[in-house]
């Protein structure tokens, strides 16, 4: 076996493609580091485009590696500076699974402010791609925190928005 070349040193494909093989592998940490290093190949480069799609790969290993608020701040960005690339909305379902897992995890935290991160991008992302499944889902995750708090009215209205040909 080659011993690993530090992500750094390796070029836009490179990077991605070892991330790639570290995520199958479940190996997160380095994933994530090799995306990081291709996203930061290619900010320099002023490419967008794989911009985004490293920093989404990462977010998705920062999620796996149960990272969960950096997962969210890195899926939050995409989406909202990013908002017309065809990962955005992949990027915003991201950070909204990972607040959802960070209100259920760590309760005792901050959990006003992990609630209203999460309605504010359950509701971004209902607006933003107001067609995707991924608006569905934050429609559904609304419902949820609605119901949650006992606002009936509320969580029934969210979800009559779902779409009838919906997976949610």
């Amino acid at each position: 076996n080659a011993p690993d070349v530090p992500p750094e040193k390796l070029d836009y494909t490179a990077a991605l493609a070892a991330g790639q093989e570290a995520m199958e592998l479940k190996d997160f940490t380095r994933a994530g580091k090799c995306f990081e290093a291709a996203a930061n190949k290619a900010a320099k480069a002023k490419e967008n485009g794989n911009y985004v799609k490293a920093r989404y790969f990462e977010a998705v290993c920062l999620f796996r590696a149960e990272s969960y608020y950096d997962s969210y701040v890195l899926g939050s960005h995409l989406a909202r500076r990013y908002p017309s690339d065809t990962l955005a909305p992949n990027a915003a379902e991201i950070a909204l699974a990972a607040m959802t897992y960070a209100y259920n995890a760590y309760k005792s935290v901050d959990p006003v402010s992990d609630l209203t991160r999460l309605i504010d991008m359950a509701q971004y992302t209902a607006k933003t791609w107001p067609q995707s499944a991924q608006a569905d889902t934050a429609r559904v995750t609304l419902g949820e925190v609605y119901r949650g708090q006992g606002k009936y009215d509320e969580a029934a209205s969210i979800l009559k928005s779902v779409g009838k040909n919906s997976e949610q």
